[in-house]
């Protein structure tokens, strides 16, 4: 996603068999807990911008300034389909300083690396 013109990649790990949940931004981890019976909900912010993972059941929703970040997304894709007269050329988001190197995914592994196996470890 872009926030303010910046990357930024957020991903959400879950283990059911361990309760284990961990969040990475941009391939480093940032928060880690193990906990069963109970929703998840990890707030955090970005800049200015106030961000929320919440468990819905066996779904979880991303959150951005209180918007479901699905919304903000579709709304973003409709815009890109249609060009006003007028309007200055999009510029492109920029990679964030710290999420440079884009070959890494969660966990810093690299993308289409074998990612281990979250079920026995706790």
């Amino acid at each position: 996603m872009s926030l303010d013109s910046i990357l930024v990649t957020i991903e959400l790990v879950c283990s059911h068999f361990s309760g284990k949940k961990k969040v990475y931004r941009d391939g480093r981890l940032v928060f880690e807990t193990q906990k069963f019976g109970t929703a998840f909900q990890y707030p955090f912010q970005i800049g200015p911008h106030m961000l929320n993972i919440v468990q819905h059941g066996d779904h979880f929703e991303l959150r951005v300034d209180n918007q479901s970040f699905s919304h903000l997304y579709h709304m973003d894709r409709t815009k890109e389909a249609f060009i006003y007269e007028g309007e200055p050329p999009r510029e492109e988001p920029k990679a964030d300083k710290e999420s440079s190197n884009d070959s890494l995914g969660y966990g810093n592994y690299k993308k289409g690396q074998q990612v281990p196996d979250w079920q026995g470890q706790t």
